[in-house]
Order: structure tokens, then C-alpha cells, then sequence
């Protein structure tokens, strides 16, 4: 049993239900859920960065990048982007993170990271996930996570 079969199996047995609605009135199916999570899988299965830090406000976006980054094998770092810089830093040294792929615009942790030798990368938009969908099964990756509560 692996989540993405457990995706698969969601996507057949309830298909256009909504899986998720977000406050700002966006509602994705468990058949969106499901492409979506796998597109994003494929792209991350290609990707040569084995352990990743995903960051980020809780949203869709983050949750198709975090998921599909597992589903592709990776290990996910989920930092809290309201810690403070330096202590995000010394996390992602700490994890050997190699890559970061966020949704936060913020200069001064972008340096930081990158001065640490760590690949600093927006969340992956829909112009970078043309190929279709992940179809093997794979060793699904780990997810870590660091929260400032």
C-alpha cells in the first residue's frame, strides 16, 4: 500500500467530489487531486536533489509540491517560513537539505540559503509540469517537519 495507489484508489471511488476546498473559494476533486499530486511527481522524479525543503504558506500549491516530492522518492523538510533565517538555515544544513523550493519572496533568506550552498527555488508552477502524470509505482520518499510552535 503507498499513497500514490491510495490517490489512485481516492480518484476512482469518489472522482469529481471535492477533496479539498481553500478559503479563497478554490475547490479541487479527488480526480485533480490525484492528476495534480502524480504531474508534480514525475517532474520531481526527474530532479536530481534527493533531499528537499518545502516552504511555504499551507495551500494546494504546497501540498501538490510536498506530496509529489514524496510520492517521487524524495525527502521532504517541512520548515515553518515564519522561523527566523538563521535558524531556517541551520535546520536545512543540519537535514542536508540541497534544495529549497518555496513560495516566499524574501531576499535576505534566498542569500542565506544560497550562501550555504543550497538551491533556492520558487514552488513549481504549471509551465514546468508538461509531460503528464507519474505512471510507476515508486519508492516513496519521507517528509520531515519543523514548525516554530
Amino acid at each position: 500500500m503507498s499513497f500514490q495507489s491510495d490517490l489512485r484508489k481516492w480518484k476512482d471511488k469518489f472522482g469529481s467530489q471535492v477533496a479539498i476546498q481553500e478559503m479563497c473559494g478554490t475547490s479541487k476533486s479527488y480526480e485533480d487531486l490525484c492528476i495534480d499530486i502524480l504531474t508534480y511527481a514525475k517532474w520531481f522524479s526527474k530532479d536530481n536533489h534527493k533531499r528537499i525543503a518545502i516552504m511555504g504558506q499551507t495551500s494546494y500549491l504546497w501540498m501538490c509540491n510536498a506530496y509529489g516530492a514524496i510520492v517521487a522518492g524524495k525527502t521532504v523538510i517541512a520548515v515553518d517560513p515564519l522561523l527566523p533565517t538563521d535558524d531556517i538555515v541551520t535546520l536545512m544544513q543540519n537535514m542536508d537539505a540541497e534544495a529549497v523550493f518555496t513560495d516566499v519572496e524574501d531576499k535576505k533568506l534566498q542569500k542565506a540559503i544560497e550562501e550555504a550552498g543550497i538551491a533556492y527555488n520558487s514552488y513549481l508552477g504549471e509551465e514546468q509540469l508538461q509531460g503528464g502524470i507519474l505512471e510507476e509505482e515508486s519508492v516513496e520518499g519521507d517528509i520531515i517537519v519543523f514548525t516554530s510552535g
